[in-house]
């Protein structure tokens, strides 16, 4: 061991003169501390040995440190090697913020895309022509709500007030019954309807003629709706109980109503309203005729294209125009459609299926439907629309009444042209005649001829030409000719010779 501890030491001492001649020709100090670390530390203690004389037993550990210690430590710079990869760390974590885009959806399935209703409001004034007057004298087409009475029998109206029918049997006409009502247009707004608006248009004027083109503007409203809303889905359900009448002619033909269901499925092409219909058959042929009609569910309207997106509700027009139906003689023509295939049935059989598709009558604008309008809250409504006048109708009655003074001054103008041919009489020449025993001013002809043109002389002009009294009236009339010529060839004559 001291053997080994001894070359060691000698190899010490060969390397320390070569440190030694680079200080000195760097012209420092030869020391051995010119490093930092632990290499420089094991530098410092040989130079420390070799200057305070380090004995053998203390020159084995000076070569314990040289194995490079140095190097040991050069892989610590290359820690921050795999740090790199930490700043990569946000490229995998790029899928963190892509993840609200997976959340998306959520709020579809949440409210309020989905709500219910608890005092949703349906309105509706059917067709112009239920708001009507009637081809009968005195009789109007309007609403009431609740169920009118039956009268027990066909051919009655309602009178005055509605409260009861023309037989006697109590009726029971109401503006208000429950959850439903009958609003009127006044102008403005629709407010609670009187009796008396029933035959009014929405300035209190009486209504015209069935085709004036004038309504009362009334509109069935029913309250207190409950259900479901969807719009993403597309889908709703709204139910009312109640119940309405319609009436037309007075009370004539009349059927209920009840509890309209408003269902929306766009995926499965759904938008409709239906009710339950009930009533009473009656017959135009036989006024007596009268049978009650059994509950029949019906779709009362068909909406078509509903957006449900609107915070409030919305308003929408049913399909009639366009609308084909069968078993019953719907006609072609600018007004072409109908109300739905069960609704038209149903009519039939009440014997008023008339009133509700194109059938040809004079009155088929006015079977077109009119908007309706749901609200989701009964408390914030929303506002339906004016009624709109007709364009049409009123063109129609001004050409009626223009026509027949066309027609009658045309003739009138040549009534004078008669009185015109004996003027060339004046002037035609004859051969002379005799002249006449008396004067012209005192023609007895002419006077004879002036009486037929009597009460009596017209009432006989108008019997057939064949009877003697017409044949000596034309032969009377060619007489008066022929002595107006010789009366005038005469006076011309005397004139000539006179002058000669």
């Amino acid at each position: 061991m001291r053997r080994s501890g001894a070359l060691l030491l000698a190899a010490t001492l060969v390397l320390l003169p070569s440190v030694a001649d680079a200080d000195i020709a760097r012209g420092e100090p030869s020391t051995a501390r010119v490093t930092d670390g632990p290499a420089g530390a094991t530098a410092a203690a040989t130079a420390d040995s070799v200057e305070g004389g380090a004995t053998e037993d203390e020159a084995p550990p000076l070569a314990q440190p040289i194995p490079m210690d140095p190097q040991a430590s050069d892989p610590a710079p290359s820690d921050p090697t795999p740090s790199d990869p930490t700043p990569s760390d946000p490229t995998p974590s790029d899928p963190t913020p892509s993840d609200p885009a997976p959340s998306d959806p959520a709020p579809s399935d949440l409210p309020p895309t989905s709500f219910d209703v608890t005092a949703a409001q349906l309105r509706w004034g059917l067709s112009n022509e239920a708001n009507n007057r009637a081809f009968a004298p005195d009789t109007f087409n309007h609403f009431s709500a609740g169920r009118i009475a039956d009268p027990g029998s066909g051919g009655n109206t309602l009178t005055a007030g509605g409260g009861t029918w023309s037989n006697g049997a109590p009726a029971g006409w109401s503006a208000s019954a429950g959850r439903v009502s009958v609003e009127k247009f006044d102008g403005t707004t629709y407010l609670p309807t009187t009796w008396e608006g029933l035959s009014t248009d929405s300035t209190g004027a009486p209504l015209g003629s069935p085709l004036a083109g004038t309504f009362s503007n009334h509109q069935l409203v029913f309250d207190g709706g409950t259900g479901t809303v969807d719009p993403d889905a597309g889908t709703a359900t709204i139910r009312w109980t109640g119940d309405a009448t319609v009436l037309f002619y007075s009370g004539m033909s009349f059927f209920y109503i009840s509890d309209p269901v408003l269902e929306v499925d766009r995926d499965q092409g759904i938008s409709r309203v239906r009710a339950t219909l009930g009533g009473f058959g009656a017959s135009q042929a036989d006024p007596s005729a009268w049978a009650p009609l059994p509950p029949t569910t019906v779709t009362l309207a068909e909406l078509g294209l509903v957006d449900l997106s609107l915070a409030d509700g919305f308003t929408v027009t049913p399909r009639y125009l366009g609308v084909p139906v069968t078993g019953v003689g719907q006609v072609a023509g600018p007004f072409y459609g109908s109300f739905p295939q069960s609704f038209v049935d149903f009519q039939n059989g009440a014997g008023a299926a008339g009133f509700w598709f194109s059938s040809g009558g004079s009155a088929d604008e006015f079977k077109q439907t009119l908007p309706m309008t749901v609200s989701y809250d009964a408390a914030k409504p929303i506002s339906p629309p004016a009624p709109q006048a007709t364009s049409t109708v009123p063109e129609k009655v001004d050409n009626v009444i223009r026509r027949p003074p066309a027609r009658r001054t045309a003739p009138d103008s040549p009534a004078p042209q008669p009185s015109a041919p004996p003027a060339p009489l004046i002037t035609m020449t004859t051969a002379p005649v005799a002249p006449l025993p008396f004067a012209i001013e005192t023609y007895p002809t002419f006077q004879q001829v002036a009486q037929p043109l009597t009460a009596s002389s017209i009432a006989a002009l108008a019997k057939p030409a064949t009877e003697p009294v017409a044949l000596w009236w034309w032969l009377g009339i060619v007489c008066l000719s022929l002595a107006g010529s010789s009366v005038a060839a005469t006076f011309v004559y005397s004139a000539t010779s006179s002058r000669r």
